[in-house]
């Protein structure tokens, strides 16, 4: 299933309308996005990709018997992603962390949502610690925000928590959480979906996950750094959503009005994600309703991150993406995940050495009652295609 790409920090608060919403119809499509196959699907294989800095691996960080006794007994055991699944399942603006240098690790149960329009799966476990280099001024920016909900942080002022809930708000799984500049890097540790039968109060939850953060930190503490990775000479191609595709472009190719295009979030952008975005140029441009908080779609840019492509491209393939036919992309630098009429449909490009994803949404389920009637989703997703073509051309123009 293509990735949304954005990540929320209390998946709990997850339930159906959170990501997108829908609007009213204007005029026909112009282009249907029927998959034309090249006569290969090979994709060049990875050259050269980022690497983590931090000389050390997730398994040094997280001992992986003592992470599952921690998160106890759920639909199945939590697993380490490795770097090639994380990359296939991910957006282009969200591999912005990864280029920087930064040292990933997810395990998660294996569990995803039936539909992009949600619920998420429930329960879930997920354990995400990243370690990005270099911000020290970003870290401490983030715990400036939320250091009043932890003033007896257990890692001083450059850290925001550990702080766990969950036992003694009767949710029906915990979470925990640590960030900070901490050990030369920042940290972001959060696990969801902790089965609380066997702690009694969040003190005791509280009390085990600081166990889990005293090691890894201690571990990357002892840690040396590797060189950073030098990306290929090719300057970042946009500057702002409207050099990628603008709200007239959208309108015209999927004849959806009352909408806008650019980057749409809720709260302070203080965290990794707004960091690396910036730092690496990258974006979201959502296709955003005019009358509703959310979007039917987005084009999703990593500047330099055709390396990212090449990483996902084989999974996609064995997945049933479609090599696409897309006027400015090179035979085979265009793969198209649109089968399935209930996910969402998503067309990756590697175009020179820059990663774009366009996404367009399904029709929402009849739960989804928020959405506007009148909605052609079948329209708008049959214009991927002409929208690709429309964004190459933007950001390859002179």
């Amino acid at each position: 299933m293509p990735s949304p790409g954005r990540f929320a920090l209390l998946a709990a608060a997850a339930a159906f309308g959170v990501l997108m919403t829908g609007c009213t119809a204007g005029p026909a499509p112009t282009g249907v996005a029927t998959p034309t196959p090249t006569p290969t699907e090979t994709v060049a294989p990875v050259v050269d990709r980022p690497t983590p800095v931090f000389a050390v691996g997730c398994d040094e960080l997280v001992d992986p018997a003592e992470l599952q006794t921690f998160v106890g007994a759920g639909v199945a055991p939590i697993a380490l992603v490795t770097p090639a699944e994380r990359v296939a399942t991910i957006s282009p603006d969200v591999a912005a962390v990864d280029q920087l240098g930064s040292l990933v690790c997810d395990w998660t149960d294996g569990q995803h949502s039936e539909s992009p329009w949600g619920p998420p799966p429930d329960p879930r476990q997920s354990v995400h610690l990243s370690l990005v280099p270099d911000a020290e001024a970003a870290a401490q920016r983030y715990v400036d925000v939320y250091a009043p909900t932890s003033p007896d942080a257990a890692y001083g002022a450059t850290a925001h928590g550990p702080r766990c809930i969950g036992v003694e708000y009767a949710m029906p799984t915990g979470y925990c959480e640590l960030q900070g500049w901490l050990a030369d890097s920042w940290i972001e540790y959060v696990v969801h979906g902790i089965d609380i039968a066997s702690y009694d109060t969040d003190a005791q939850l509280l009390a085990a996950f600081t166990v889990l953060t005293d090691r890894a930190i201690a571990a990357l503490g002892d840690a040396e750094r590797g060189a950073e990775w030098t990306p290929p000479v090719s300057p970042s191609p946009v500057g702002d959503c409207g050099s990628v595709v603008t709200t007239e472009d959208i309108v015209e190719l999927t004849g959806v009005a009352d909408i806008w295009v650019g980057p749409f979030w809720d709260g302070p952008r203080v965290g990794q994600y707004s960091y690396a975005a910036e730092t690496e140029h990258a974006m979201e441009c959502s296709f955003n309703f005019v009358d509703a908080e959310g979007s039917f779609g987005a084009v999703h840019v990593l500047p330099e991150g055709g390396w990212g492509f090449a990483s996902a491209a084989q999974a996609w393939l064995a997945e049933g993406a479609v090599a696409t036919e897309v006027e400015g992309v090179a035979p085979g630098d265009a793969l198209m995940r649109c089968a399935d009429l209930a996910d969402t449909c998503a067309l990756d490009l590697r175009i020179a050495e820059h990663w774009v994803r366009i996404e367009v949404m399904p029709t929402p389920p009849d739960e989804v009652t928020w959405v506007p009637a009148g909605v052609d989703f079948d329209a708008a997703r049959s214009a991927i295609v002409p929208i690709a073509e429309r964004v190459v051309a933007n950001i390859t123009a002179d």
